[in-house]
């Protein structure tokens, strides 16, 4: 399995990086402001952007790093810390799907993520 390193460039979208708004728990906001993703959830209810990994990325313990990282999420109950990687496990509808939780009345940014098996 091949590392997957993405930084966010201007002029993109949620999609072109295999990035969606959850259905579930939906973000208040999940938008690029430049380079940076920016993540809101509501006040009562957090919300969740799924990172679609592609099929042959079948592995279900991985470690996730996020680039720049403002403000607090998570990933498989793991804390995600900025510039460092946390362990966190493949999940969601499928194995081969990460999610990343943003608190109620939260907020989040980061400037692209990597994903490595363990």
């Amino acid at each position: 399995m091949k590392p997957i390193n993405v930084d966010f460039f201007v002029g993109k979208f949620l999609r072109d990086y295999g990035l969606k708004n959850s259905d579930l728990y939906p973000l208040k906001l999940a938008e690029f402001d430049g380079n940076i993703l920016k993540l809101e959830t509501y006040e009562e209810l957090g919300g969740e952007l799924v990172i679609n990994l592609s099929d042959s990325f079948f592995e279900e313990k991985l470690k996730i790093k996020v680039k720049n990282a403002k403000g607090e999420a998570s990933s498989g109950g793991s804390k995600l810390i900025n510039n460092e990687y946390v362990d966190i496990s493949a999940g969601g509808p499928t194995p081969s799907v990460v999610v990343i939780s943003v608190p109620l009345n939260g907020r989040f940014e980061m400037s692209g993520f990597s994903i490595v098996p363990r």
